[in-house]
């Protein structure tokens, strides 16, 4: 079976119905970081810097009255303006009591993945189906993907109920890969349908909300200015219509030697915690072309042969450092700005937001897919 025929005959992408400013998370991490006043400035700049003008987050879903759930296009829902300031008032975030207080323990705030991811996953899985045409019971194999949360029964199993899937489906769940794990969650069913047949559904679903991080350390306040909720879901098979979204072609993977504290994420007592090396913009300007241009030339491609770029941006200076490594002006990656500006950084269901805004602009293949993640490691699709 060729690994051209794979393809994805459907996205979907979703969001949760709160969605905050850059304006407003700024006062959030002033009020809940405990800042002085003469280091707000400093926290602006951080936000500022980020180019991300909005954000959705599950954990504010108490703070809104909604009237439908969020599409990942922004649209379907409405809220009452969000309190800031001293009248910041988040139901599950409770207000420092010192300069000690880290927040909810960890165990609270996967309740709180556990209260919101399924749902999240749902639609974006739901709105794949629809978009592929496809039934749920027609669906062989699931995979999902995350890395903000923990539970069993997860994700996984709580889509079998929620979408009508066949008890006798294939899943696998892959977990805590970080930014670029929907690159395995990919890589997972494109095999299963090679191997199986049949269609495949990839479901990925991060809060990255739930792990807000209390305190005013530069780690902390960076993370805090970047993260945010998201689920992107797609459809393979192995039998797709003449002209499919996107056909998988072929993939990379390459850890960095000597690089494995650039980019941690761990379990903490007061949630997960982000770290992020100064260096790591560098290393990645330094080391990506040569992966990516030898990565290509193994398939008979340039990089100049690319038509459509999906690198994930983990910040605003991460992707310029792919920018400038590969050679690319600003119009090439300019989906990529587009998302981050939009929704931030949601972590692995960010490149699906990515693809659909490349489908909707009518991008062309080839089309090469980038993500970054703890390793640290490069991850890449090759897309027709």
């Amino acid at each position: 079976m060729s690994a051209a025929r794979i393809g994805i005959i459907g996205i979907g992408t979703a969001v949760p119905p709160v969605k905050l400013s850059q304006a407003e998370a700024v006062e959030l991490t002033a009020t809940f970081g405990q800042v002085e006043a003469n280091r707000f400035d400093k926290i602006e700049r951080i936000y500022r810097g980020s180019r991300i003008q909005n954000r959705h987050m599950a954990v504010l879903s108490d703070l809104q009255k909604s009237n439908g759930n969020g599409d990942g296009n922004g649209n379907g829902h409405t809220r009452e303006p969000i309190q800031t300031g001293d009248d910041w008032n988040i139901p599950f975030y409770h207000r420092p009591t010192d300069r000690d207080d880290r927040g909810p323990l960890t165990g609270d705030r996967i309740e709180q993945y556990e209260t919101y991811a399924a749902d999240l996953a749902k639609i974006a899985a739901q709105q794949a189906l629809n978009h592929g045409g496809v039934d749920a019971k027609q669906i062989d194999h699931l995979v999902t993907v995350s890395c903000t949360g923990f539970a069993a029964p997860g994700v996984d199993v709580s889509l079998f109920e929620r979408l009508g899937l066949r008890p006798n489906v294939r899943r696998t769940h892959v977990g805590f890969m970080g930014c670029h794990g929907l690159f395995n969650g990919l890589r997972v069913a494109d095999a299963m349908v090679h191997r199986y047949g049949g269609k495949a559904l990839v479901c990925a679903v991060e809060l990255c909300s739930v792990h807000f991080a209390y305190g005013n350390s530069l780690d902390k306040l960076i993370a805090n200015s970047l993260f945010a909720d998201g689920a992107g879901a797609v459809v393979l098979a192995n039998d797709p219509p003449t002209n499919p979204i996107w056909q998988l072609q072929t993939n990379a993977s390459r850890v960095l030697p000597h690089t494995t504290d650039l980019m941690t994420w761990r379990i903490g007592d007061h949630g997960f915690e982000m770290t992020l090396s100064p260096r790591l913009p560098d290393v990645i300007q330094s080391h990506l072309h040569e992966h990516v241009a030898s990565w290509l030339s193994e398939h008979d491609l340039s990089i100049k042969d690319v038509n459509a770029w999906a690198i994930h941006p983990g910040g605003p200076r991460i992707l310029q450092a792919a920018q400038e490594s590969l050679g690319l002006d600003e119009n090439d990656v300019q989906a990529s700005y587009t998302v981050l500006e939009r929704f931030g950084n949601m972590s692995s269901p960010t490149v699906l937001f990515i693809l659909e805004q490349l489908r909707r602009t009518d991008a062309r293949g080839p089309c090469v897919a980038l993500g970054f993640g703890p390793g640290l490691t490069v991850e890449g699709m090759l897309l027709a």
